[in-house]
């Protein structure tokens, strides 16, 4: 079984066609061991939980597959990441070969479910993980850790959602962008991604400064392009824009611009940046 999951997982992550994450998804359910399965993912010896569909997408790598073909095309050898909401941190092993010896990824995981689990296998002197959230100001905020963190990514600031009866809830601390670069000492961020469950504005005001001065390159924002959302996407445009940012949709194979007041009705991912990608 193990030989034929490795074929499988060649032949899902080097060959495109029609339907392969729902084949893969069935057919890794299948062909699913009970124990949880050991993989090298770079440095990274990442556990597979068969049993979860989104580590089935991650084992056959069809997970997240465009972010992680852009990531490969503009991440480089000593380039700083900054990582809100690592989860189980399949996107940071990727990270972790992209950016090197030389390179650093700052993951900020502020669910404990989460945390405790990453730091037995994310060990790399190239990752630096830490047990809080990205926000707008240095301090403490309550967090919501629900049920679906493992199996859908799903915990929130207090703020930005509501708590259920089965969630746990708990005070954390909270840093901003510019306070962390302050800290490490660290000039230039090449890539701020920033899928964080509604708490996205939230952490751009706490980069305000790094935005200003262009010191982040790209900045990926998870957007939900609702009417509800409509006064926070301006805010956010007029932030981003007043830097000098961008917006970009990825597409299958670059980053196509877009404008960004003409799209509703959608959840989508955009990436912003100050650098010329034309072709990228």
């Amino acid at each position: 079984m193990k030989i034929l999951r490795s074929s499988l997982r060649y032949i899902f992550s080097h060959y495109t066609f029609k339907g392969r994450h729902r084949l893969s998804d069935k057919l890794g359910l299948m062909l699913a061991p009970k124990d949880v399965e050991i993989i090298k993912l770079n440095d990274v010896y990442f556990p597979v939980d068969h049993q979860v569909e989104f580590y089935r997408y991650m084992y056959y790598g069809v997970y997240e597959e465009r972010f992680v073909s852009h990531l490969k095309k503009v991440v480089r050898e000593g380039d700083i990441i900054i990582e809100p909401g690592v989860n189980v941190g399949y996107v940071t092993a990727v990270l972790q070969g992209l950016v090197g010896d030389t390179g650093k990824i700052y993951g900020l995981e502020p669910s404990m479910t989460c945390y405790n689990k990453i730091t037995s296998y994310l060990n790399c002197s190239n990752i630096v993980l830490m047990n809080m959230a990205l926000s707008s100001q240095d301090g403490t905020a309550y967090f919501v850790d629900t049920p679906r963190v493992i199996s859908r990514g799903y915990s929130f600031l207090s703020e930005v959602g509501t708590k259920n009866e089965e969630d746990n809830e708990y005070l954390i601390e909270t840093i901003t962008v510019d306070t962390l670069c302050k800290k490490n000492n660290i000039e230039k961020v090449r890539y701020l991604k920033l899928d964080v469950e509604g708490a996205e504005m939230i952490s751009l005001k706490g980069a305000a400064g790094m935005l200003a001065k262009k010191r982040i390159d790209y900045i990926l924002v998870e957007t939900c392009f609702y009417d509800t959302h409509k006064d926070m996407n301006m805010e956010m445009a007029s932030l981003l824009t007043g830097c000098g940012y961008t917006p970009y949709f990825l597409t299958e194979d670059k980053l196509q611009p877009i404008d960004f007041f003409s799209i509703t009705g959608i959840w989508q991912d955009v990436i912003w940046t100050h650098i010329d990608n034309e072709g990228v």
